[in-house]
């Protein structure tokens, strides 16, 4: 009687113990692992950066018909955005003017979002692959 009673106790912790992890496992396929959520998070953050650094841009080619040579002319209190450097690795996002009007804007995502259709507050650099991407814009024609 005592065997069986052990026998059943211990099958009932082997069962909760196999339903505790596969309901773990299940959480982590459905809403992804801790890293995965900190990735997701600093591409956000890039592309939030991204867009507001466009703002800037469009803000100064208004006011100096013109766009900067880099990225250290926006220091000033009216165009100042913080950061221009990435929030993981802390180099600055890439900038380089390729005629009057068209710039380009890059930075390393660490998330492919091409498919999941996030465009959102970011505009377009809520959609982007994984790697470097750059972005090309030509200022007064396109809202950020």
């Amino acid at each position: 009687m005592i065997d069986a009673h052990r026998r059943r106790a211990s099958l009932t912790g082997w069962l909760v113990t196999i339903v505790v992890v596969a309901v773990l496992v299940a959480a982590l396929l459905i809403v992804g692992s801790p890293m995965e959520a900190r990735r997701e998070a600093a591409d956000r953050e890039r592309a939030s950066d991204l867009n507001s650094l466009s703002w800037r841009l469009e803000s100064y080619f208004t006011r100096n018909k013109s766009l900067p040579s880099d990225l250290k002319k926006l220091e000033s209190q009216e165009y100042y955005v913080d950061p221009f450097h990435d929030p993981v690795t802390g180099r600055p996002y890439e900038y380089r003017t390729l005629d009057a009007k068209t710039y380009e804007v890059c930075a390393n995502f660490e998330t492919d979002t091409t498919g999941k259709g996030r465009r959102g507050m970011d505009g377009e650099f809520g959609v982007h692959a994984k790697g470097r991407v750059c972005f090309k814009r030509t200022v007064g024609t396109t809202k950020p």
